[in-house]
């Protein structure tokens, strides 16, 4: 998908930005369904994945909020504390991430404006234009300071 294409090469040159070998530090892990499935249950099946490796990761960017609930529900059943023993990180803000039991640390996305300019494009004069929106971090629980 593109989209999480998009976000793949955004972690990558943030990673880079900071001066992070992304060998060293990123392990990312294909969803389940072939790198399509973005469920809570493929969320589980990544983290769960990652905790039977020989590393124990200590943080965990999922690529959207339903697979960050997947991972903070796995960690749990493993006895892990969030985000003592890993920090967890989603995608999108979704209106229930700050309402968990452990507030989600999430990629806000400007949904509002986002519809509002798709709605402007197609009813626009069918010029070609791109519109950009800037992700902001929403810093909750999930993550230490």
């Amino acid at each position: 998908m593109r989209q999480a294409a998009d976000r793949r090469d955004g972690v990558h040159r943030a990673l880079e930005h900071a001066g992070l070998e992304l060998r060293e530090t990123l392990v990312e892990v294909e969803a389940l369904s072939g790198g399509t499935s973005f469920t809570t249950d493929a969320g589980a099946a990544g983290t769960a994945s990652l905790l039977d490796g020989d590393a124990a990761p200590t943080a965990l960017l999922c690529a959207n909020d339903q697979m960050a609930l997947g991972a903070m529900r796995e960690l749990r059943r493993r006895g892990l504390s969030v985000p003592e023993d890993v920090a967890v990180v989603g995608y999108d803000d979704i209106s229930i991430a700050g309402e968990l039991s452990t507030p989600l640390t999430s990629v806000h996305r400007p949904k509002r404006e986002m519809g509002a300019a798709a709605a402007e494009l197609l009813l626009d004069d069918g010029a070609v234009r791109h519109v950009t929106f800037t992700p902001e971090l929403v810093v909750r629980a999930s993550t230490t300071p």
